[in-house]
């Protein structure tokens, strides 16, 4: 009830008083953007957000204090102050299973552990299978070890295990039989060599091409297709229009 109370009270502040933003210690991001951060935050939600802004970029035990004063003229002062604790380092990186030369990482030993360059690394690795035959290849974090703290930074360790599955080799494409356009007309448009390895880059591409004629659409997702032979179809929804 006191919690409920209280995020009535900020809210209700928020709306009829003028906020005056005080920063006492910004940390390492500095004035600007923790003031920035602020300004875009609902005053209940101020010291979840910076924390969150630290830990975003490598301070992952940073704390945040908001301390909200009423002052008369209906004025709101909110002081901030910052505790990020010591950043995050990689300390070991490794990327099992992957079977050509790595692409350039963003993650790197030695250097700050940023979430979101891990999410892009693994996409990074997933695009790079699905270019080169593998398109049902996948990545997962094996394990990632935080700690424990020391006094001027964290440890982090990191494994990320590759799934190829299978390797893709397209033999040839189909389309709705429907149509008056035959399929070596769509082939030649998405510049198809079959059989080829699969490559999403090039379908993709392929598919603008389609598009760019002017008197064919495709409706969706190519669809990869086992025969039962055992080889690969690529359907193409094409649609004439």
């Amino acid at each position: 009830m006191k919690t409920s109370i209280l995020i009535l009270l900020l809210f209700a502040l928020s709306v009829f008083a003028e906020t005056q933003y005080e920063i006492g210690e910004a940390g390492p991001l500095g004035n600007r953007v923790v003031r920035e951060t602020s300004l875009k935050s609902p005053l209940s939600d101020i010291e979840d957000s910076l924390a969150a802004l630290y830990h975003r970029n490598g301070y992952l035990m940073a704390v945040a204090v908001a301390e909200v004063d009423s002052l008369p003229n209906a004025i709101v002062r909110v002081r901030i102050d910052i505790n990020p604790g010591p950043i995050s380092v990689v300390e070991k990186y490794e990327i099992d299973g992957f079977p050509f030369e790595l692409p350039s990482m963003e993650i790197k030993v030695g250097k700050p552990f940023i979430e979101k360059n891990l999410a892009k690394d693994m996409t990074k690795l997933v695009e790079s299978l699905e270019n080169r035959g593998f398109p049902f290849a996948s990545v997962e974090i094996e394990s990632l070890a935080i700690g424990p703290a020391e006094i001027d930074e964290i440890p982090v360790r990191i494994v990320l295990q590759i799934i190829q599955g299978d390797s893709v080799r397209i033999k040839q494409v189909i389309i709705n039989d429907d149509l008056k356009t035959k399929v070596h007309v769509v082939e030649r448009l998405m510049l198809l060599d079959l059989p080829e390895l699969y490559s999403q880059r090039r379908i993709d591409k392929g598919i603008e091409r389609i598009r760019d004629v002017g008197w064919l659409d495709v409706s969706g997702q190519p669809q990869l297709l086992l025969d039962e032979t055992g080889f690969w179809l690529l359907r193409v929804p094409v649609s004439e229009g």
